[in-house]
């Protein structure tokens, strides 16, 4: 994050400065690609630049290693740069921690909503036969709020796992009928927060 320790810009060439913004203390290292090229690495919290050529587009990505028990996602993994001679672009990419959530939904009478999809925001999900589920979703360090939405029913729950944990028990998640404009605003915020697939 050290601006002035920027490099010189070579004659010819332009500089894309990219930073990664989450749970610092990840040990995660992530992979800068242009143009499916391997440029850099960097962990969350540093910057790197990476040269790119100008007067035209550029496909800067980034992307997890493999990184052993950090399991981190990119929310914004892919942007578009087209400089001109001597330009240094910015460009910011969030990471968040992947987490893998278990429980089961049941409905205000504490029965369970089986063998039903549900919308989480990222992944289609199913339960099983007794309610249950097991789904991926991304969660920062000071855990967060979840609202799923299951046969027109409204389920909240707040996970905020340990730092070592990859697994969240999340036990029953009780979902209460929802009104539609309070189903609509879910579903907005679903759409807003989705992770890019690419």
């Amino acid at each position: 994050k050290d601006w002035q320790t920027k490099p010189d810009i070579a004659i010819g060439s332009a500089l894309v400065a990219g930073t990664v913004e989450g749970d610092e203390k990840s040990d995660a290292v992530l992979s800068v690609l242009v143009d499916e090229s391997q440029k850099a690495y960097l962990k969350i919290g540093e910057t790197v630049f990476v040269e790119v050529p100008y007067y035209q587009t550029s496909i800067i990505k980034v992307h997890s290693e493999d990184n052993g028990e950090d399991f981190v996602r990119i929310l914004n993994p892919v942007t578009r740069v087209t400089p001109f001679p001597g330009n240094i672009i910015h460009r910011q990419f969030d990471a968040v921690r992947m987490i893998i959530i278990a429980g089961t939904l049941v409905d205000d009478e504490s029965n369970p909503i089986a063998d039903s999809f549900f919308e989480t925001g990222n992944e289609p999900a199913y339960t099983g036969g007794a309610g249950d589920f097991i789904i991926e979703m991304p969660v920062t360090a000071q855990g967060r709020e979840f609202k799923f939405i299951a046969n027109g029913r409204i389920c909240s729950f707040f996970a905020n796992p340990d730092r070592d944990s990859l697994i969240f028990e999340a036990g029953n998640i009780k979902c209460q009928p929802g009104a539609a404009d309070a189903l609509y605003l879910i579903r907005k915020n679903h759409d807003l927060t989705r992770l890019d697939s690419e």
